[in-house]
């Protein structure tokens, strides 16, 4: 998806009823939005059901393409992800995931396994995303976040990295620094609210296809091992 070949011949059928679509990688967290002009086979090219497109627009957030027998038109713009998957990749660092987490040892220089599930950090996340998305009004949303609580200090853990998550959504750390206070209840924040939760299922989705790769590694080797005793 990087971009459209110079010459490329698009079978009309990946496009027919997509006037306008939204993806997101599940590796980068980028959106993109892909909106065609008009649907159905090409005028001037009927009996190979192809638009043959070329590339008018390659940015980094932007990249078009027409066809050069007809006026079709697909343009693809390019959105960052609210949460930066450098930023996941952060908070693996000081939380374990089961199956492999030697992997995600502290970096402090203390050999001792972190003790928050990192798929239990991103499940009370996705909560809390969730609670602001479905609250009815404001009184619902606004609720603070103790970073004492147990739950808190059990499910997520505070630190830099945990910090940065909620800053990114418009949290303030308030009130003494123990409370995160949410941002308004504006539909601009529970558009925003919705993305990131989409990012979050595309890291839980990620790092359980790992697990389970690793999984069938490990089974693979010590089928390996034992067949050879």
């Amino acid at each position: 998806m990087v971009e459209f070949a110079g010459c490329a011949k698009t079978p009309h059928s990946w496009l027919t009823g997509w006037s306008k679509t939204v993806l997101i990688c599940k590796k980068c967290h980028k959106r993109f939005t892909l909106i065609t002009s008009e649907h159905g086979i090409c005028v001037a090219n009927p009996e190979n059901n192809l638009h043959h497109l070329h590339t008018t627009t390659s940015t980094k957030t932007n990249i078009a393409s027409q066809c050069c027998y007809c006026n079709f038109t697909v343009n693809v713009v390019i959105h960052e992800p609210f949460i930066d998957i450098q930023i996941f990749d952060d908070l693996q660092k000081r939380r374990f995931i089961p199956t492999y987490s030697p992997l995600a040892r502290k970096t402090n220089g203390v050999d001792n396994e972190p003790m928050i599930d990192l798929f239990d950090t991103l499940d009370t996340f996705s909560r809390i995303v969730e609670i602001f998305i479905h609250s009815i009004n404001s009184d619902d949303a606004i609720r603070k976040i103790h970073i004492n609580s147990k739950v808190f200090t059990s499910k997520i853990g505070f630190d830099d990295t945990s910090k940065v998550f909620f800053d990114n959504l418009g949290y303030k750390l308030v009130d003494d620094q123990n409370f995160f206070e949410p941002p308004p209840f504006t539909n601009d924040y529970i558009v925003k609210f919705q993305h990131v939760s989409e990012e979050i299922d595309m890291k839980v989705m990620d790092m359980s296809e790992s697990m389970i790769l690793t999984l069938f590694c490990s089974y693979v080797l010590t089928t390996y091992i034992l067949c050879n005793l």
